[in-house]
């Protein structure tokens, strides 16, 4: 074999190796991404059933089971097909900000919150009926690039 040959074949086999490594590192970091965070738990209170009139609440628990360390509550991230039936009237805690995420069709609202081991905190959000019909979607809790998913589901009536 020739020593142009052995040197080819030498690149070809490290950037073989660099592509395979390469791809091994998009999965693991993509079953990372995909996994919920540990150590959370999620609950969602609000009325199943409300009139065109009826002001109401819609309540996030999150609490940290975690032992040893904070949960840092990036966001809460709500679905644009449950929120299309309402108008926000504000958020408790008050939201730092809020921004529409199209890749996967949620309103974002930002609380940059760290919940110590084995605390819980409460977030709020005041609706306001817009249309009659049946809305549901995801509730995600957002921690850096990971999120839990609980289901809200609420029915408006016309007066």
């Amino acid at each position: 074999m020739q020593k142009s040959t052995k040197v080819v074949l030498i690149v070809l086999g490290g950037a073989g190796l660099l592509f395979v490594g390469a791809l091994g590192a998009c999965v693991v970091g993509i079953a990372y991404i995909a996994s919920d965070p540990p150590g959370v738990q999620v609950e969602v209170d609000g009325p199943s059933f409300v009139t065109m009139d009826e002001e109401f609440e819609l309540t996030v628990t999150v609490e940290n089971q975690r032992e040893d360390e904070p949960f840092e509550l990036s966001s809460i991230d709500l679905a644009d097909v449950y929120l299309d039936g309402f108008m926000l009237l504000n958020t408790i805690p008050r939201a730092r900000s809020s921004e529409h995420i199209p890749i996967d069709n949620t309103r974002s609202f930002a609380f940059n919150r760290s919940l110590p081991p084995g605390q819980s905190a409460q977030f709020t959000f005041r609706l306001k009926p817009v249309k009659a019909g049946i809305y549901r979607g995801d509730i995600d809790v957002v921690e850096g690039m990971r999120f839990t998913s609980v289901l809200a589901q609420t029915a408006v009536q016309d007066d």
